[in-house]
């Protein structure tokens, strides 16, 4: 019998050993399809969608007092996709990182989280973190 050759291509998705890296069970929304890693967040029932990134809708934020200025609304995110998920027939059964530190070149993002500002942004309130290898940037 002739010997199987298999080449490993180790990932370097982990940035460090906190927030630890917890993960849960999860269903994802009949008709989406997401990717290993990707940044993910929930509908309105619970169940996992594709991160839609920023909102083209913008809410007026008056807490600078008089001054009136747009800032973008988004879901927040409900984690990160362990493996990828075909659910394009039906809710189908997968698991996220619901919090890690995690580099973010390795992260599939929404279109609209261009810059690393607004990966951050995106980020906020979740118990998720990323390290920028471009500026080193956590």
């Amino acid at each position: 019998m002739a010997a199987e050759t298999h080449t490993l291509t180790p990932s370097r998705l982990f940035a460090g050993h906190f927030p630890e890296a917890l993960t849960a069970p999860v269903t994802v929304l009949s008709g989406e399809n997401v990717a290993a890693y990707e940044v993910v967040a929930s509908d309105d029932a619970g169940k996992i969608i594709a991160h839609l990134g920023f909102d083209t809708d913008f809410v007026a934020d008056t807490s600078a007092g008089a001054v009136t200025k747009e800032v973008p609304t988004t879901r927040p995110v409900a984690g990160i996709m362990v493996m990828a998920v075909d659910a394009s027939a039906a809710d189908t059964a997968g698991a996220i990182y619901e919090s890690g530190c995690f580099y973010a070149d390795q992260l599939t993002w929404p279109a609209s989280a261009t810059t690393n500002a607004l990966k951050r942004k995106l980020l906020e309130g979740s118990l998720i973190k990323v390290v920028f290898l471009d500026t080193g940037e956590v």
